[in-house]
């Protein structure tokens, strides 16, 4: 699982909606997301939901906690 660095992500495709987003945590959250596929995601939601409130109600949502 922690064979691949942020640095060699370039082949790994960002989430296109929240869905995958959602998708790539939980994956993260059980043991089957790569780091580096982690770290393309932490760009992505910076990016896409351009803010710490957004980031923060996706991963507690992804945690369970509505």
């Amino acid at each position: 699982m922690w064979g691949k660095y942020p640095e060699q992500a370039a082949t790994y495709a960002l989430p296109q909606d929240e869905t995958e987003a959602v998708e790539w945590l939980e994956g993260f959250r059980w043991g089957a997301t790569e780091a580096c596929e982690f770290h393309r995601l932490w760009e992505w939601l910076a990016t896409v939901l351009a803010g710490h409130e957004a980031t923060v109600k996706l991963v507690s949502r992804v945690g369970g906690n509505p």
